[in-house]
């Protein structure tokens, strides 16, 4: 699978982990929301997302640095989004 530095929001990709992780399910397919790889000319690579479950649906957000590739599943996916005024 091609690496992907620097996902864009609303792109879907495959998180790879980096070993350390508490949770020792990765790889796993997610969704990213938004993270940068710089922050003011620095490497920061700190992303925030949402697992793709099994039935489909997105797992609440979380956050962490990030190493992804290329995703090998198509997905499609809905997202409401609850604005208040």
């Amino acid at each position: 699978m091609r690496r992907i530095n620097c996902p864009n929001s609303g792109m879907i990709v495959r998180h790879t982990g980096w070993g350390f992780e508490k949770d020792e399910n990765y790889p796993c397919d997610i969704y990213v929301e938004r993270g940068n790889f710089y922050v003011d000319g620095r490497l920061s690579n700190w992303w925030y997302w949402k697992r793709i479950l099994p039935d489909g649906t997105l797992s609440d957000t979380e956050s962490g640095y990030g190493s992804f590739e290329e995703c090998p599943r198509d997905y499609e996916i809905e997202i409401r989004v609850k604005c208040t005024t």
